[in-house]
């Protein structure tokens, strides 16, 4: 009886050593089997990317069309439409509105860039081919600049006259400053020569504005000449000849795109494409500030990158308030939690590279002595350009220095 006992735990033992088998081997089986039935393929997951992206780009799409040319609202309606294309470049209908908006805003070579960026990606884009060809049989001449444009050579001796940048990043947002006077020392006199070329200009305009109405502010006047120096690029497509005869402007505008394609850089764009984006168009012009006038927060809408390069801080001017891009601006005031303020300190001979989207001040040069120490002038170069470029920020690609 012992015996037989003793068999049948064999027996038992044996069966459920043979069950516990089955089961190891039955999971095994679904850990490799199943994923092969239940996980989507890579071309799946491509395809509900794609999809998504698509339904993205729609939904963008339809505000665009909510916005463009109502109420003023149309930067509302190109955002929107830029959205929409960045979800689906490949969208022939999409595509081909953007361009149409380029080519009726004078920035042809702008909707030639992002066609050739769509080419480069997607060679057979029939909608991007086609549009090409249209520029080209409608525009020869805009083609023909556009050609002159994309061999222009990034001057290779700028990176010597930036020196060293120094990176910050206020509020999570990539901003440059570069110390040219440090490094180029002959900067002092390019300097002293565009002070007197702007201050002669200036006390003419000023001098007209003020004849015209005597109630005119310091701060209407610096807009004033700003809309002086526009009205001359407008009418004969040049600046005024009395700054692009110095040796400061074309210096200043080649030394700028370098700078400009670091910044790019440090937002995780690739050298190469970064230096397509810096020739496109800057618009270049002086500013001049007393100890009353200021320059209200304001973004440079059609800007990829906005700069200011000062040519004299004398005692006690302004500095330049950098605004969190969190916030919102209610009746002139930055929006709590985030209303605090970046402030850098102005020195002559610094470039400061910042994103065109990102809200900035010049706050009041008080105790500032113009009769003793001159005016504060500084240079704005606002490099054309989408917002977006600049808005994906990858902390990784930021020097620490």
């Amino acid at each position: 009886m012992a015996k037989k006992v003793k068999q049948e735990d064999a027996q038992t033992g044996f069966q459920k050593q043979f069950f516990i088998g089955n089961v190891i081997i039955f999971l095994l089986h679904l850990a490799l089997v199943a994923p092969l039935f239940d996980a989507p393929s890579p071309m799946q997951i491509m395809i509900a990317k794609t999809e998504l992206n698509r339904e993205k780009s729609d939904w963008y799409y339809d505000q665009a069309a909510r916005y463009m040319g109502s109420k003023g609202e149309g930067n509302q309606g190109w955002i929107n439409l830029l959205a929409a294309y960045d979800h689906d470049p490949t969208s022939e209908f999409v595509l081909s509105n953007l361009v149409q908006n380029y080519r009726a805003s004078n920035f042809t070579y702008l909707a030639l860039d992002e066609l050739f960026f769509v080419l480069e990606e997607f060679p057979n884009h029939k909608g991007a081919h086609d549009l090409v060809h249209q520029i080209r049989t409608e525009s020869p001449e805009e083609w023909t600049r556009y050609q002159q444009r994309v061999k222009v050579e990034v001057d290779p001796s700028a990176k010597q006259k930036l020196g060293n940048p120094r990176f910050t990043a206020p509020f999570v947002t990539n901003f440059v400053r570069y110390e040219i006077l440090n490094q180029y020392p002959q900067y002092g006199q390019l300097n002293s020569d565009f002070y007197k070329a702007t201050i002669s200009v200036y006390e003419k305009v000023k001098a007209d504005l003020l004849t015209q109405n005597p109630r005119k502010t310091d701060t209407d006047i610096n807009h004033d000449f700003f809309k002086w120096q526009m009205n001359i690029l407008r009418s004969t497509g040049d600046y005024y000849s009395g700054f692009t005869d110095l040796s400061l402007f074309r210096d200043l505008i080649e030394t700028m795109r370098e700078g400009a394609a670091q910044l790019l850089q440090a937002n995780g764009m690739k050298r190469e494409l970064a230096e397509q984006k810096v020739k496109h168009d800057i618009i270049f012009w002086a500013s001049v500030h007393t100890e009353k006038s200021v320059h209200e927060p304001h973004m440079t809408e059609d800007s990829l990158i906005g700069g200011v390069y000062y040519v004299t801080v004398p005692p006690h001017s302004g500095s330049l308030g950098i605004f969190d891009p969190r916030q919102i601006m209610v009746q002139g005031h930055p929006s709590p939690p985030f209303h605090r303020t970046y402030t850098v300190e102005p020195k002559e001979g610094m470039l400061c590279l910042f994103p065109g989207w990102l809200v900035h001040t010049v706050y009041q040069s008080k105790h500032l002595n113009v009769a003793k120490d001159g005016y504060r002038v500084s240079i704005s170069l606002n490099l054309k350009g989408e917002w977006q470029d600049t808005g994906k920020l990858g902390l990784d690609h930021v020097p620490l220095l």
